[in-house]
């Protein structure tokens, strides 16, 4: 796996043996045994937490084979399940899930016999400091069409009883039953007052349920039989009427038979326009309300030019339009009020936007995955309505949709461990921050090709770039951005931001390079740079000549 949760897989021979082919990068590599194996996974370097484990950077054409992992036995869970009735509760999916710090992402199942009992093996517990941690999970059970249930015995996740393991040992439960299904009815009156026949009741559970569905019969009643799980949604709908929401999850004890008070639907409201402007691959539109959560979507494909919302409530609400990932339109939102049995009439005439395009390499000019890329407005550093996505596999990015105007351009690369290597955030073309970015003109139906921006390496993760701290002999190996070796009163990251001299004492408003020590590392520092552009040359990357920012503000000293 990569820092972006990247994978590939490969499955191990009779031996033990793997191979696999990946691009170059860093990465993690972790052995997970099936489920039937008395094994717990591990990450290479004895690690159970992706970034504990070892890391492996390959370049192109690197060949590693030094991964050896072992994998500790495990612990098990043995027990039986039964229904309400304590009839052996077969071909039941009986799952642990992990509740410590260590093994939170750990799932392990079996599947019952016809006794109800069950074996889950490879569940792991932790050795810290020579101690034995022991390994806590939490048992559920889910039979073909029902809700998942708890063990011991509960609809409710919060009140399951985790389970204590240890390496090596089995732990023996006592028979769980499964809780007693409740029921629940109610009753659909129309906007006259009247028992509604054919509405439409859904039930669903918010904690592994299922979804339920009944219709009103003549006298306008609907019942669920045999319900389980537990934080019930109730939604009724019918046509000509609002669509019904239960405000508060229901929370039925076992057993229990619920009537519910009777709902009584109010005459829709209906919402219906015209489209200009959407071409593929279209979008969605959201009715949301004041909250921002989305009532009603409908999904909008190229050349649709009408749509129609119905069975919707009377009120103000809030009408979006959000593009397709790949869409070159801009978002919209705008306020509906709706009047019961009336038709709201809205058009929408949908606007392209601008596209920003280019790509991230590192300095020796390999492609850079999953860099996040940022569009910010000049004057506030607000971030752009669809103004942020990451490189693809090539390296490439395109920001679509955005509005018209201008905006700086900020390539981040956010690592996911703390422990792993980075690169410092740049702006458009070449800037170490904001005021040294240059503003992208935004137009319409227009792309703007920004090139290839190069991250500069920081492998001990100080903001600094390696190089510059080559240059006045800092420690690339140690995070020393806030230290003040000229005691200026400046940090070291300070001075590299400002393109100042960190071993001297700043004076006026400019840096100095005196005497021989500064010839002598003006004259590295050109060494360097000129070594550093013809690399770019060989990566076929165009350097782009240094450009004042185009927008007032306050400048902070800078020396190259």
């Amino acid at each position: 796996m990569d820092p972006r949760g990247r994978s590939v897989q490969a499955f191990t021979d009779g031996a033990g043996d793997f191979a696999v082919q990946v691009p170059s990068g860093l990465f993690r590599v972790r052995a997970r045994p099936d489920q039937e194996t008395n094994r717990v996974g591990a990450y290479w370097g004895d690690s159970f937490g992706f970034c504990p484990g070892l890391s492996v950077e390959l370049e192109p054409d690197d060949l590693f084979d030094q991964a050896l992992i072992e994998l500790p036995e495990g612990g098990a869970i043995e027990g039986t399940v039964l229904d309400e009735q304590g009839l052996p509760l077969a071909d039941a999916a009986v799952s642990a899930s992990g509740l410590d710090f260590y093994n939170s992402g750990i799932v392990r199942s079996a599947i019952s016999d016809a006794e109800g009992r069950f074996r889950i093996v490879g569940v792991d517990s932790v050795v810290v400091d020579g101690e034995p941690i022991p390994g806590h999970y939490l048992l559920d059970v889910r039979s073909p069409g029902e809700a998942t249930w708890f063990l011991p015995g509960s609809w409710d996740r919060d009140q399951g009883e985790p389970v204590e393991t240890s390496r090596g040992a089995t732990v023996e439960l006592e028979p769980a039953l499964r809780p007693e299904p409740t029921s629940i009815s109610g009753s659909v009156l129309g906007a006259d007052g009247e028992a509604l026949e054919g509405a439409t009741a859904e039930l669903y559970a918010g904690q592994g349920g299922v979804l339920l569905v009944e219709q009103t019969g003549p006298d306008g009643t609907f019942a669920f039989e045999r319900v389980g799980g537990t934080d019930l949604g109730l939604t009724v709908s019918a046509v000509g009427h609002a669509r019904y929401e239960l405000d508060e999850p229901l929370r039925p004890e076992p057993g229990e038979e619920l009537a519910l008070e009777p709902v009584d639907l109010a005459p829709e409201g209906r919402l219906e326009g015209g489209i200009t402007g959407l071409e593929p691959p279209g979008g969605t539109l959201q009715l949301e309300d004041e909250t921002g959560a989305a009532f009603a979507r409908h999904a909008l494909g190229g050349g649709e030019v009408v749509f129609e919302l119905e069975q919707l409530p009377a009120g103000s609400w809030t009408l979006r339009f959000v593009p397709a990932a790949a869409s070159d339109l801009q978002p919209q939102s705008l306020p509906v009020v709706l009047v019961a049995e009336e038709t709201a009439v809205v058009d929408l005439e949908l606007v392209p936007g601008a596209a920003v395009r280019g790509s991230a390499r590192r300095r020796g000019g390999e492609v850079m995955a999953g860099v996040e890329v940022t569009a910010l407005t000049p004057d506030s550093g607000e971030e752009l309505p669809r103004g942020r996505t990451h490189t693809d596999g090539d390296g490439v990015f395109a920001l679509r949709g955005l509005p018209q105007g201008e905006a700086l351009v900020r390539l981040a690369w956010r690592p996911y461990c703390s422990s792993d290597p980075t690169w410092v955030e740049t702006w458009f073309p070449d800037g170490r921050h904001e005021l040294e970015a240059v503003p992208v003109a935004l137009e319409a139906e227009a792309e703007v090709d920004v090139g290839e921006l190069l991250l500069p390496p920081d492998r001990d993760t100080d903001g600094m770039d390696d190089i510059w701290e080559l240059v006045w002999g800092l420690d690339r190996g140690r995070a020393d951005g806030s230290a003040d070796p000229d005691g200026d009163g400046r940090t070291n990251l300070q001075e590299f931001l400002d393109r100042t001299d960190p071993l001297e004492l700043d004076r006026g408003s400019g840096c100095r390079l005196g005497g021989s020590t500064g010839r002598a590392r003006a004259s590295t520092l050109v060494f360097l740079l000129l070594a550093v552009w013809l690399t770019r040359r060989r990566a076929g990357a165009t350097i782009p000549p240094r450009r004042q920012p185009a927008r007032a503000g306050s400048r902070r000293p800078r020396c190259t």
